[in-house]
């Protein structure tokens, strides 16, 4: 009977390929980072909605909140990693070319007070109930119960 243990397929049948700690840690900072942005578009619609003229610590809470609610649901949050993954490499490639310091200066506003939308669109509803669906939240993996650990923190 003939042999063949000296040919190889190039797959490794044995050790499957896991990503590396490196990898996984990038893709967790991507999905932290498209759900903050998801987030933080949800808190600068609400706070048109209530014709204030700057986002709160409670808009960011709330806001926070109810993308834990819409991530579960989002159909398009691959693309958006993707797309943020093309958009931080552009950017560490143009910082590595341009290795300069750029001070920002804000002009300092008064900014408004939180309060809660009169708008009776679904967001806005959404915004005010959020924290009656929150009371209710259950964790369903890690990453959410970080999430809801560290919003629970934001004052």
């Amino acid at each position: 009977m003939a042999e063949y243990n000296f040919m190889k397929s190039g797959a490794n049948l044995v050790k499957p390929n896991r990503p590396s700690k490196i990898d996984i840690e990038e893709e967790l900072k991507l999905i932290v980072v498209v759900f903050m942005d998801n987030a933080l578009q949800t808190a600068g619609k609400y706070v048109k909605h209530c014709k204030r003229n700057s986002i709160t610590s409670e808009d960011l809470r709330r806001s926070f909140m109810l993308e834990i609610f819409f991530r579960r649901i989002r159909k398009d949050n691959n693309v958006k990693r993707d797309k943020m993954r093309e958009i931080v490499k552009d950017i560490t490639d143009e910082e590595r070319e341009n290795e300069e310091v750029v001070d920002v200066e804000l002009e300092e506003e008064d900014e408004d007070a939180f309060c809660e939308s009169s708008c009776d669109c679904p967001l806005c509803v959404s915004m005010n109930n959020i924290y009656e669906k929150w009371e209710k939240f259950k964790p369903e993996n890690v990453l959410e119960r970080i999430l809801s650990k560290h919003i629970s923190n934001i004052k």
